[in-house]
């Protein structure tokens, strides 16, 4: 086709056609004076043979339709820089016109503009003749207009969020990388990101080419997705220059209350030798983005990063506020594969919140991954305010504005510690004044926040209060995103032992790490529990025996149960000291229903797990597993006769190592056969049993991953017995 054409031209050689914008984002920031608001304009422009001279002014327009007003601001431009995303001694097109990898500028433009009266429908607006010339995935590309908007709610004083990285504008064919998506947000807006079509005006969409779309804007064998954390993952099959437009939302108890666009684009060129993949660190401190300070206060941040790629370094940088009175000390360490920081102050008795609302660290990471480095800029956003304006949701122990399973870690952090106690303190659900406490979570949260009862001391009390006041939130929110790994050590279950049979009660181990994955200086855990497979009467219980986390004297338990299904459990130690170990920690208790039938497959799991040490930092190394079992009717109901029973596979799921175990009630030979879902036999094992327990290796390493049914016979035909396996 004649776009694809054009792309690969532009790629082994400069075309002499003009070239526009490649790139735009538009923000505003309110200024504390009515109606008035800074707007911010980025601009990027790819160095090409004919491009065009960056302007020394770019006009925005503001219209409000309620109110049928149209102005619009020249602004002046304030900075202009070339880009340089790859590694040291790399020419790009803005050094050298005929380089093979492109080169950007970027220019930011920035003024004031006084609205001239409220409503909550005004529209910022930029827009342009012209896009960028030989795009090969939207139509008509260079003859079509550039627009981008951002709304504006004037009643609200809203500060648009900000994204401070530049987007992606360089990726190599069939690499996939993964970009955080960085956007801060000073009023603490829940920030959620989509992917949208191009636009030429308000509201319409530029048209794909045929195989193109917003899911897909590579083509086919492409990526473009947005993950669980908040990643914009990307791959392009094939080299070529592709529009993509992200829209930056801004939510208020679920509700959109403000959006930015950023619309760019990705030039993708041919693989070359060597480590071509985009590859950037992460920021493991997540419920760190925005917190706050009060005068006088002690403050500390310890924060962390980590590359997904082995064996990259992470260095970190950290960017201060320069206030008057304010002294701010950081520290870093870099290291493979994670790095850290580390930021302390005391705030001034003389700060005023009415003056200096708020005020941000700027922590940029990058790795030293090449022909790209990886770079992240992520911005923490410290709100100020008087102390006692700093309200205690009575449950809400860690004041991420949610009462749930991770509260009570939070009591655990602050056992014992004591503070001032809370006027009129009740566990209604709702804000409730408090003096600061001498302590603070290494989140910089006040400590007081775990005194969920009021009483002035932290204790198993509190405890009572989280359950009262579960699942309810406050204002701006209470979405949470943990971050997970496929590390060991396992957090998993444990069903040797058990008879499964309808009616009875059985206890399955719950498990952390083994001899060979001893978990390290571990304070405390929370998950939720779910039970699927069954229609249990009643929620299981935990128990604790012989746990290697602590005993009734150094540790606290908190269960709530969600369904009779699913249960939220918090389990930490209270003593301010670390552990190592593994093996047992609880034990779940349930009855499996009279109504259960033979064969029916009960699975364990575990949602939102979260590990932390003594100082409430997160352990991101180690993951969790599901464990099965069958439910299985007594062997003298259902074949009195039988050479075996009592049949499991054990573990499943499982990767290459699996295990058939049975009981025999004499000597004798039986069949295992593997078969596919269809019923393909895939292989046979002729075992020999002995009376008693037998365990029997299968092999099943040349299997591909999937789900495949393992059969149990013997000779006689008196055993004939269907298991399900899922490989991984």
């Amino acid at each position: 086709m004649k776009h694809y054409l054009l792309a690969c031209l532009l790629l082994v050689s400069i075309s002499a056609s003009a070239t526009h914008f490649s790139g735009a984002y538009l923000r505003y920031e309110y200024t504390g004076t009515p109606l008035q608001y800074t707007i911010e304009l980025t601009l990027y422009k790819t160095c090409e043979s004919g491009s065009i001279d960056l302007p020394s002014f770019i006009k925005v327009r503001a219209k409000s339709a309620y109110k049928s007003l149209d102005i619009s601001k020249n602004l002046p431009i304030v900075s202009n820089d070339t880009l340089q995303p790859y590694c040291q001694g790399t020419t790009n097109s803005c050094m050298n016109i005929t380089a093979t990898y492109p080169g950007y500028i970027v220019a930011v433009y920035k003024d004031t503009i006084a609205l001239p009266t409220a409503s909550n429908d005004w529209r910022l607006v930029f827009s342009n003749s012209n896009r960028n010339f030989g795009i090969d995935n939207i139509q008509g590309a260079s003859g079509q207009s550039y627009y981008i908007d951002a709304i504006i709610d004037s009643t609200s004083n809203n500060t648009s969020s900000l994204m401070p990285d530049n987007p992606p504008h360089i990726l190599f064919a069939n690499d996939t990388a993964r970009i955080p998506l960085t956007a801060s947000d000073a009023d603490g807006d829940d920030i959620r990101y989509k992917l949208i079509n191009p636009e030429f005006d308000q509201g319409m969409n530029i048209p794909y080419y045929n195989g193109y779309s917003v899911a897909a804007p590579f083509g086919a064998g492409g990526v473009c997705q947005i993950d669980g954390d908040n990643n914009l993952v990307l791959m392009s099959p094939s080299a070529g220059k592709f529009t993509l437009a992200l829209q930056i939302g801004e939510y208020r108890n679920n509700k959109l209350v403000a959006y930015t666009v950023r619309d760019f684009v990705i030039i993708c060129i041919g693989a070359q030798t060597g480590n071509n993949g985009l590859s950037i660190p992460k920021a493991v401190d997540k419920d760190k983005f925005n917190t706050f300070t009060c005068p006088g206060k002690n403050n500390t941040l310890n924060l962390s990063y980590v590359d997904p790629a082995p064996g990259d370094s992470v260095y970190v940088s950290i960017s201060t506020p320069n206030l008057s009175g304010w002294t701010f000390n950081t520290s870093t360490t870099n290291g493979i594969g994670q790095g850290k920081s580390t930021i302390n102050w005391t705030t001034p008795a003389s700060l005023n919140p009415a003056v200096l609302k708020h005020f941000d660290f700027k922590v940029t990471v990058r790795d030293n991954a090449c022909r790209q480095t990886g770079e992240a800029t992520y911005i923490y956003t410290v709100e100020t305010r008087y102390c006692r304006a700093d309200s205690v949701w009575p449950g809400d122990a860690n004041s991420d504005k949610i009462v749930d399973l991770y509260d009570p870690l939070a009591v655990a952090l602050a056992y014992n510690d004591t503070g001032a106690t809370r006027i009129n303190a009740s566990s209604n659900w709702s804000g409730q004044s408090c003096d600061p406490w001498p302590s603070s979570f290494l989140n910089n949260i006040d400590k007081k926040h775990s005194d969920c009862d009021g009483n002035g001391k932290t204790d198993t009390a509190d405890l009572n209060i989280i359950a009262l006041n579960y699942t309810k939130t406050h204002k701006k929110g209470g979405g949470r995103s943990s971050e997970k790994t496929t590390a060991d050590p396992t957090l998993t279950f444990d069903h040797t032992g058990i008879t499964p049979n309808p009616d009875s009660i059985v206890t399955l181990n719950i498990t952390l790490g083994d001899a060979a994955n001893t978990v390290q200086t571990i304070y405390g855990l929370a998950a939720n529990i779910k039970i699927d497979g069954l229609a249990l009467s009643a929620p299981p219980v935990i128990t604790y025996n012989n746990s290697w986390l602590g005993n009734n004297t150094n540790t606290l338990s908190f269960t709530k149960d969600i369904t009779n299904t699913s249960v939220d459990w918090a389990y930490s130690r209270t003593n301010k000291t670390n552990t190592n170990g593994n093996g047992i920690l609880a034990q779940i208790t349930f009855q499996i229903p009279a109504t259960a039938t033979d064969g029916q497959l009960v699975t364990l799991s575990y949602d939102k797990a979260k590990l932390i040490d003594k100082d409430g930092i997160e352990i991101l190394n180690f993951g969790t597993m599901e464990d099965t079992f069958y439910v299985r009717k007594p062997s003298s109901i259902y074949n009195f006769n039988s050479t075996v029973s009592d049949i499991h596979l054990y573990p499943n799921p499982s990767n290459n190592n699996l295990y058939a175990e049975l009981n025999s009630n004499k000597s004798g030979n039986i069949i295992i056969t593997i078969h596919d879902i269809a019923g393909k036999s895939l292989s046979r094992k002729d075992a020999a049993v002995s009376v008693g327990k037998n365990t029997l290796p299968l092999q099943a390493g040349n299997l591909h991953p999937g789900v495949y049914i393992i059969n149990i016979s013997d000779s006689h035909g008196s055993v004939n017995y269907n298991l399900r396996w899922v490989k991984q």
